[in-house]
């Protein structure tokens, strides 16, 4: 199955990855499991790597972790 997935969805998916209650991390979670597949366009990336930048997400997310999430 494929998904598309919002910039701020993609967002609080990476900082709520490692938390069982986060759905947005569920979701990315059952992703990198292989239970569908996210489909991201050049603009949805564009926004979530600012919405990442901001202060909010640059608190909780690594440099590394950012990376790895628009890769």
């Amino acid at each position: 199955m494929r998904v598309v997935l919002d910039a701020n969805v993609l967002a609080s998916g990476v900082v709520g990855f490692p938390r069982p209650e986060s759905t947005p991390g569920e979701l990315l979670r059952r992703c990198l499991a292989g239970g569908f597949e996210v489909v991201v366009s050049d603009p949805i990336l564009t926004e979530t790597d600012r919405t990442l930048a901001k202060p909010y997400y640059r608190r909780r997310v690594s440099p590394a972790e950012r990376e790895r999430s628009l890769a």
